[in-house]
């Protein structure tokens, strides 16, 4: 049986540089291995980029996004499932040009 993630040890730790005017990286952790997804959505709820959606390995982890979009305020938004249960996170990106 899938292990319970632990909605209290999942961490969106970092999305830097924050305000950023290129490339940003996303650090997260995991207590437990889960199917993840991290994707990008603008103030009106439309998906910008979907930058990870893969199964993860216990631990940290790390994305990069090099297409930055245009100057505005984002949310990166961390999906994280194991067997029914789903944990999310977000944080605020703010992008400069």
């Amino acid at each position: 049986p899938p292990q319970r993630l632990i909605s209290s040890m999942i961490t969106l730790a970092s999305v830097s540089p924050n305000p950023t005017r290129g490339a940003i990286r996303i650090r997260y952790s995991l207590p437990h291995p889960a199917t993840v997804q991290v994707l990008v959505f603008d103030l009106l709820g439309r998906e910008v980029a979907r930058l990870h959606s893969d199964s993860d390995a216990a631990g940290w982890h790390t994305v990069d996004w090099d297409g930055v979009a245009s100057s505005g305020v984002y949310v990166v938004r961390l999906n994280a499932t194991s067997g029914t249960e789903t944990v999310t996170r977000t944080q605020r990106l703010v992008v400069l040009h």
